[in-house]
Formats: C-alpha cells, sequence, structure tokens
C-alpha cells in the first residue's frame, strides 16, 4: 500500500530542493545570512562590540569554534609552558658541562656537545686500552711477586736448614769426641 504525501508537502520539498539548488545556502544558513530579524538587526546596530559578538555568536552558532578556539589556546598555553621547563632544563645543562659555551646557540651548542661526547668517548676507549695494558703489568707483577714470595719462603726454610745442619755438624763434632773419649778411656 502506497503512503500518501500531501501535495503541498511535496511542492515544498521541490521548492526547497530549488532554493538550496540556486543559492546554494540552506534554508537555515538564508534566514541567518539574509533574514536577520528585524528586532535583532536594530538592536545590533546599536550595540557595542562585546553585545555585537554576542548576536552574531548567537546567530551563527559559534559556540563550537569557540570551543576550538579556546582548546586551541590551552594546548599552546601547555605547549609554551613545556617549550619554557625544556628550555630551563637545557640551559641548566649547558652551564653544568663548562666545557662548552653556555651562550651558543643551541643549534651551535648540541653540535659542540655531539663533537665533544665524540672526544670523551674515544678519551674513554683509550682509558680502556690503557687500563688493559695496565692490568697485564699488575698481572705479571702479580706473578712475578708470587714467584718471589716462594723463592722467599725457600731461601728461609734452606737458611734454616743450614743452621740446622750447621748445629748438627756442631753436635757431629761432639759425638765424634765424645766417642772417642769413650773408646780410649
Amino acid at each position: 500500500m502506497k503512503a500518501i504525501i500531501p501535495r503541498k508537502s511535496l511542492r515544498s520539498r521541490k521548492q526547497t530542493r530549488l532554493f538550496t539548488d540556486l543559492l546554494n545556502l540552506t534554508r537555515d544558513q538564508f534566514k541567518q545570512i539574509v533574514l536577520l530579524p528585524q528586532g535583532k538587526f536594530r538592536q545590533f546596530l546599536d550595540s557595542d562590540s562585546n553585545t555585537k559578538e554576542a548576536l552574531l555568536r548567537d546567530l551563527f552558532n559559534t559556540s563550537r569554534y569557540e570551543q576550538w578556539a579556546t582548546q586551541l589556546k590551552n594546548d599552546l598555553r601547555e605547549q609554551k609552558k613545556s617549550l619554557t621547563t625544556q628550555e630551563t632544563k637545557l640551559q641548566s645543562l649547558k652551564e653544568t658541562v663548562t666545557e662548552i659555551d653556555a651562550q651558543l646557540t643551541t643549534k651551535e651548542w648540541l653540535a659542540e656537545a655531539k663533537k665533544y661526547l665524540s672526544r670523551l668517548k674515544a678519551n674513554l676507549e683509550r682509558l680502556g686500552d690503557d687500563e688493559q695494558q695496565q692490568q697485564k703489568k699488575v698481572d705479571q707483577l702479580d706473578a712475578q711477586l708470587h714467584t718471589e714470595q716462594e723463592l722467599k719462603k725457600n731461601i728461609e726454610a734452606l737458611a734454616e736448614l743450614v743452621k740446622a745442619g750447621e748445629r748438627l755438624q756442631a753436635q757431629a763434632e761432639k759425638i765424634r769426641k765424645t766417642k772417642q773419649q769413650v773408646k780410649n778411656p
């Protein structure tokens, strides 16, 4: 079963479509731009800039754009705050690294910092090599010390044996004399 559409409604839609196609404006846009209500127009002409702004805001429904503008302002404020914080940290870092002139521009300072870091890495690598060589020397000297300590212990033990041998030699002489006395009374 077909729905019955009133003739007036069909004509109204056709007119609306024709109107929209001709002016390239919707009905609401046409009312906002062309047919400004007369009471508001007189009020608009007589009002101060704040009131004009409010009337235009109401007429063109710009609250969404105001929200965007507010959000953009807030974002900008946060970005500026973040930038200030980062600049403060960078200046503090510049002042900490005394080997590089803190008055250089950030770009120049970063270039110098990269060069300085490269030099530090090269020095660190050289020091690492030096450390390995020194460690080898320490290991050799440690081995030599251990050998000399063993040698010293052996020399001390030998000296004790020599003393013991001398004591035995001295006793052997006494024993020999005593043996002769015992044989020859």
